[in-house]
């Protein structure tokens, strides 16, 4: 999608434009149209291919194959009080896609594993999300490249200082490591 550049609006009482700020808005606009629009439903017809709801899919992506969590975690994970995370974990124990236990230190904690169904489930969720609109294999490799960089340049700092969780190596998303 190409940026159109407007002419900069001059500042009341100045002789002098200013720099950018039509483009820098039009270039906000399009990545929060890019990222409430379309990826969200990019996001929603996967989770609906695969059964799943949005807490559901959630809590796939924050559990991690092979390390049980308690289901605090989990809520924290989901930024969500402990009391809504029992509806969600028994949908996706009903379904086989997580188990219950208890912490080897402390049995009044329970404990969340993904169960081989639950890991298989969160790979093709994960792979799914990953798949990048059919539109970016159009770009050439210098247009990739530039815009590469012009996303990850905005998401691992914000004024000078770091994103936390944001590496650039890593990708936007955590959940895959």
């Amino acid at each position: 999608m190409a940026v159109r550049a407007e002419p900069a609006a001059r500042p009341e009482g100045s002789g002098e434009p200013r720099r950018g700020a039509p483009v820098d808005r039009e270039i906000w606009e399009l990545l929060v149209e890019l990222s409430m629009s379309r990826v969200r439903e990019h996001f929603l017809a996967t989770i609906t291919e695969l059964g799943l709801s949005f807490p559901q899919a959630h809590a796939l992506k924050v559990l991690r194959p092979g390390n049980p969590i308690p289901m605090r975690e989990l809520a924290d994970g989901l930024h969500c009080d402990p009391s809504n995370i029992t509806g969600i974990v028994d949908r996706l124990g009903d379904r086989g896609l997580v188990e219950r236990g208890s912490a080897p230190g402390d049995r009044r904690v329970k404990t969340l594993m993904l169960t081989e169904e639950g890991t298989a489930l969160r790979m093709r969720l994960l792979d799914r999300l990953s798949e990048p609109p059919p539109g970016l294999g159009k770009l050439s490799s210098t247009s990739s490249a530039s815009s590469a960089t012009f996303c990850a340049e905005p998401c691992s700092t914000t004024s000078g200082t770091p994103v936390p969780g944001w590496s650039h190596t890593r990708g936007p998303f955590p959940w895959t490591s």
